[in-house]
């Protein structure tokens, strides 16, 4: 080996004295798909007479930010400043991303679309996860002029220097 070219590696400790990111000053926009992730947990004691699955009763609920509102919940709990530029449908998942992401102080940049629903990505989970089915629509939808609009909103807020020192653009591919 060339001992004259030197290692792209951090020696193994330095990462204890590297100084962590100033967070705080850190100013967010994540523009990408926002979904609304529901849990729905329980127990299974049984299972169906009417085919082979488990029944379960369910216990507790919750909701949870999924897709791009999950990488802006990510960041504003780490302590960057962030704020949320996407589309949800106009309906109660919709109205419910929009309280979670105001309770996590999170700003909003959502527009709030007639013509489609907010994704909503629901687990059944009894001893473990049992069922997640997706309710993402499974035609576009007229989603690619709705990304473009998103596209040219995130373009006027960069060029009015509203809120963004850095861009997070969060796509899962799916």
């Amino acid at each position: 080996m060339d001992k004259d070219i030197p290692s792209r590696l951090l020696p193994t400790d330095s990462y204890r004295q590297a100084d962590a990111p100033q967070l705080d000053a850190v100013r967010l926009l994540v523009v990408g798909d926002v979904m609304l992730d529901r849990y729905w947990f329980g127990d299974v004691s049984r299972i169906s007479p009417e085919a082979p699955v488990p029944v379960v009763r369910i216990e507790k609920r919750e909701a949870r930010l999924g897709g791009a509102a999950n990488v802006a919940r990510n960041a504003a709990a780490l302590g960057a400043h962030c704020g949320l530029l996407g589309v949800v449908g106009n309906d109660e998942a919709g109205d419910e991303v929009e309280q979670i992401l105001r309770d996590s102080s999170i700003d909003t940049y959502l527009k709030r679309d007639e013509q489609i629903a907010t994704i909503v990505k629901l687990r059944v989970i009894g001893h473990h996860l049992l069922l997640a089915p997706d309710h993402a629509q499974l035609d576009d939808g007229g989603n690619g002029l709705v990304a473009f609009q998103v596209a040219a909103d995130a373009a006027a807020l960069q060029q009015r220097r509203h809120f963004i020192a850095r861009l997070v653009v969060a796509d899962d591919a799916q």
